[in-house]
């Protein structure tokens, strides 16, 4: 046409060749290497990366290699469907089973029927069967991970399981003090998916837990996990593990007695913490901590098959025995917490076993626990005279750990121990065990550093 000039002809160009509509799956370059195949080799490649596996094992995306699709991962998930205000199976369904399937995740998934279901299914699981999977994983509160926790240490093989089979655990409940601390140090979501996507991505890293002995109600409800029955030394005592916290007086009182404002939604926890902080509830009773001091705990080495009850930091007496008071070179022993080292009985306001920082979504209740992997307890005591006006505007800030500001340090106080023992001089007061009521009256416990794993990323712990 007038008016169009033709390009200028490169006498060097070399015209491209056409793509072929059936690539070869083994021909790594150049033009044939269609565009699925590449999608495809990515999504093998971050896959292989997320399961582990070393870097001599993934061929390098750049030189347009196939990477050979990695072994599927084989997860135990339990999931509870009343947890979240019942949304949590529904965000399994849509969310976490999706991103399991891009990630060749192939779960064994059992939706909980009841109470203790997901305790009983772990507990009489074939060991080789429950060794097969690559991670148990609970998806709803906190509730749900204790259940699993406990099945896996009513089994006499207890020490074991726990370092072969690591935990995960996915946000799918109103409590979510683990889930949470997880995402709040890697800065990501407080949602599902970010939940799901962190597991996947993660290491299995070391992870403590609680041996926790208190006394039971009567004798026939007693239930003693069975490698840690010389821990507990009387037969009207029950045994539990635990990996988030034990909570006492104001912090527990709103935790459990808030479900009978249910029909308040999400609301409940507030409307009923300003009840609480209004009118002050004052219990009296004494609380003996065993100071970590300046060195690490490393059990003592014990003869015969690995147990829970070996990997204690220290080793507890009964709770019918009096405990020996006084501390080692290194600051380590039993240590009286109450007005006065005599012996007389203190009133506390609030008492927090810790071993992750935040119990709840908008509760830091310890900055220095991380996420289970410190090896102590961080032990949060609210005593002394204040006013309800000081106690609410502590509790407003909570989320920013304003309770261990040094302006609140003659009613706040902040130990790191190894273990606890708490005797109550009241008939009245609630236990909370990781978000479980647990029988009310003396109550002790102490820290199994590592015992276990768990799939977490972030920099703190040892993967």
């Amino acid at each position: 046409d007038a008016g169009k000039v033709a390009p200028y002809p490169n006498p060097s160009a070399k015209p491209k060749p056409k793509p072929n509509p059936n690539p070869n799956p083994e021909d790594i370059g150049g033009a044939l290497f269609d565009a699925r195949s590449l999608a495809e080799l990515w999504c093998n490649t971050v896959n292989t990366v997320a399961s582990g596996k070393p870097l001599m094992d993934i061929r390098a995306a750049t030189d347009f290699q196939i990477a050979a699709a990695p072994a599927p991962r084989r997860y135990l998930v339990f999931v509870n469907p009343f947890s979240g205000a019942r949304k949590a199976l529904r965000a399994y369904n849509n969310v976490v089973l999706e991103v399991f399937a891009q990630a060749h995740v192939e779960p064994l998934t059992v939706v909980t029927e009841r109470a203790g279901h997901a305790q009983e299914y772990v507990r009489d699981l074939d060991a080789a069967d429950l060794q097969a999977f690559d991670a148990v994983v609970a998806v709803g509160g906190d509730g749900m991970l204790y259940e699993v926790v406990n099945g896996i240490a009513a089994r006499p093989d207890a020490a074991a399981m726990f370092a072969a089979v690591p935990l995960g655990v996915i946000k799918g409940g109103t409590g979510n003090g683990l889930a949470v601390s997880i995402l709040k140090e890697i800065e990501e979501e407080l949602d599902v998916l970010s939940s799901t996507l962190q597991l996947l991505k993660a290491p299995a890293r070391n992870f403590d837990l609680s041996l926790v002995t208190h006394g039971a109600e009567d004798s026939a409800a007693a239930s003693t996990v069975h490698d840690a029955a010389s821990a507990s030394g009387f037969q009207a005592a029950t045994t539990k593990v635990n990996f988030l916290s034990l909570t006492w007086g104001i912090i527990s009182d709103i935790d459990i007695e808030s479900e009978r404002l249910r029909c308040l939604g999400p609301l409940r926890n507030d409307v009923y913490a300003l009840m609480r902080l209004i009118n002050v509830r004052r219990y009296p009773g004494k609380l003996w901590i065993y100071e970590a001091g300046s060195a690490a705990a490393t059990p003592e080495p014990k003869d015969g098959a690995p147990t829970l009850a070996a990997a204690a930091a220290v080793d507890l007496p009964p709770l019918s025995e009096p405990l020996p008071l006084g501390q080692d070179v290194n600051g380590r022993g039993w240590r009286l917490i109450g007005d006065t080292e005599a012996g007389e009985s203190g009133e506390f306001i609030s008492v927090m076993v810790l071993q992750c920082a935040w119990i709840a979504h908008d509760v830091q209740a310890a900055p220095m626990a991380n996420c289970g992997d410190t090896g102590v307890y961080h032990i949060v005591v609210l005593r002394g005279r204040t006013s309800s006006m000081r106690l609410i505007n502590m509790f407003l800030e909570i989320e920013d750990a304003a309770h261990l500001r040094a302006e609140h340090a003659d009613v706040v106080e902040y130990y790191k121990a190894l273990a606890y023992r708490i005797v109550p001089e009241t008939d009245r007061g609630i236990y909370s065990l990781d978000g479980e009521v647990i029988p009310y009256g003396g109550v002790q416990g102490v820290i199994l550093p590592s015992v276990a794993r768990i799939l977490r990323s972030g920099s703190s712990g040892q993967p």
